[in-house]
């Protein structure tokens, strides 16, 4: 909660609000917040209105893409928010791992969890005339199964409704002289996965960028044939369609949320998700513990590429 913007301040609602030790010392909240001095002498007044503010991203792991001539899959979901946090808080971080790809349709990948959050993961790509595309964080790109891609399961999360938590849907499959045909590209938290057409594999859609000016949760390319235009991983880690069987192509790019890219007639798997992130910024330097820890424009930064737990 924020503290008062006016009237008398004490040493515990201090205490209550940024944390600190016993006996207290104002040296300990120099450049807590915006607006208070990082050095010399220090007032209660200069406390007025301000509050110990997080701010939140939650990313899901992205699905894999389908083998080949199917859909692209869709990115984690994401979630920005920013709490108030209390003085002495205590959460635990759970990262979701980016789907794996395999010789048949993708998979969807795992949910992260923080703050009592859920970011799901993204919707798989499914196969050509095989299987469907899968619903998630976003969903995943159309096949000739399922022409229109799948739905987002992001923006409907309890508590979140589509307020700070971001999906979109699946690019349409388009038909073609092959039986197979072309998928559309899977969805980013940023826009729906692009559409194919008869001669080009659908592009990813395109993420969200957060506060530290990055791009998360991108989407999967689509897949054709060797001789269809590929399509391009949507900014934020999505995969393209995946040409080759090497190392990292197709895949969604790891601690992003991007949804693997599907495969045209050479892969022998879909593109892998990329794994998720949860990151914690507030106002001045370090106090809290937990991930990897940066400084950058007044602010701390507090990444989690695994899971653990983020305490002050």
């Amino acid at each position: 909660m924020a503290m008062p913007s006016s009237g008398a301040i004490s040493f515990s609602q201090l205490q209550t609000n940024f944390g600190g030790s016993n006996p207290i010392s104002m040296s300990e909240y120099y450049g807590v917040a915006s607006g208070v001095p990082g050095s010399g002498a220090l007032s209660m007044d200069d406390f007025y209105g301000t509050a110990n503010t997080v701010n939140w991203l939650v990313v899901a792991g992205g699905g894999s893409g389908g083998n080949r001539h199917g859909g692209g899959a869709g990115a984690g979901g994401y979630i920005a928010v920013s709490y108030d946090e209390g003085g002495d808080f205590s959460h635990s971080i759970v990262i979701g791992a980016g789907a794996s790809g395999n010789a048949d349709s993708g998979n969807k990948g795992s949910n992260t969890t923080a703050r009592g959050l859920t970011a799901v993961g993204g919707g798989r790509g499914g196969v050509s005339t095989v299987t469907t595309p899968g619903n998630g964080g976003s969903g995943g790109g159309g096949t000739q199964e399922d022409t229109n891609g799948a739905d987002p399961q992001q923006p409907s999360q309890s508590g979140d409704s589509g307020t700070f938590g971001f999906g979109n849907d699946g690019g349409s499959f388009s038909s073609s002289v092959n039986f197979a045909g072309i998928g559309g590209g899977g969805g980013g938290a940023g826009g729906d996965g692009g559409n194919a057409t008869s001669t080009s594999c659908g592009d990813g859609g395109v993420g969200k960028q957060w506060l530290n000016g990055t791009y998360y949760a991108g989407g999967g390319a689509g897949g054709g044939r060797v001789s269809d235009t590929r399509g391009d991983g949507g900014l934020g880690g999505g995969g393209d369609t995946r040409t080759a069987n090497t190392t990292g192509n197709g895949d969604g790019v790891a601690n992003t949320g991007g949804g693997g890219g599907c495969g045209n007639d050479a892969p022998t798997r879909g593109g892998n998700g990329g794994s998720g992130v949860v990151i914690a910024r507030y106002f001045g330097s370090p106090r809290a513990s937990g991930g990897t820890i940066s400084q950058s424009g007044g602010y701390t930064y507090h990444k989690f590429t695994s899971s653990g737990t983020f305490s002050l």
